[in-house]
């Protein structure tokens, strides 16, 4: 009998106290071993790039209903014969160009733009009359059927706030699974550890 109660006390002991585990450690408290084990838990921080991942994705939706302006600034140098064949002729070209474009709630796609350019040279026109050409231009285009109305444009942004809602309660569920899993480990080692004690102490008992 005492053959026997020894063996398994050392059975268990080496089991409970095998890997060097920090739960064996004393002064170890329940808050230590959430914190640890929520700090070392790849699951979890994997799940935790998840709402991020849907917070983008919102983000990215809205952004397609944002204006965009454009602009550009160009100046040209062209050298070319003139039809004397002994003179030669410099021309230079300056542009200017701006636009504002996007799309609203309702699917409307506009551009507004005005584009600056002017010419000058020192060929005997252009040096007599340098010419400008201004142009402002407006353009709408409007979905009239299935492609029409907020409701089926803002559809995306719909579908991925319920995504980043349901990201969030992933993360909160691994969280919680993970926090649950610890403190049943935590109390199943409390309890494995006055099991042990219990029987190291009627070991001695029936040794004295």
């Amino acid at each position: 009998m005492r053959v026997f109660l020894l063996g398994w006390i050392l059975t268990v002991s080496v089991v409970l106290t095998s890997g060097g585990n920090p739960l064996f450690a004393e002064g170890f408290s329940l808050k230590d071993a959430v914190t640890l084990g929520i700090k070392n838990n790849p699951q979890l921080r994997v799940a935790g790039y998840l709402p991020l991942i849907s917070k983008e994705d919102v983000t990215a939706e809205k952004g397609k209903f944002v204006p965009r302006l454009k602009a550009d600034v160009t100046r040209t140098f062209d050298r070319m014969r003139s039809p004397s064949i002994v003179l030669s002729n410099i021309q230079h070209t300056f542009n200017i160009s701006a636009g504002i474009s996007g799309k609203l709630v309702w699917g409307t796609e506009y551009t507004l733009s005005w584009e600056y350019e002017k010419f000058s040279g020192d060929s005997p026109f252009l040096l007599i009359s340098p010419y400008h050409l201004t142009e402002l231009k407006l353009s709408i285009s409007q979905p009239l059927l299935k492609g029409g109305g907020s409701g089926v444009q803002q559809s995306r942004i719909r579908a991925a706030e319920a995504e980043q809602r349901a990201a969030y309660r992933r993360y909160s569920s691994v969280v919680m699974d993970t926090v649950m899993d610890i403190i049943d480990q935590y109390y199943e080692v409390c309890y494995r550890k006055a099991v042990l004690k219990g029987a190291e102490f009627a070991l001695d008992l029936s040794t004295s």
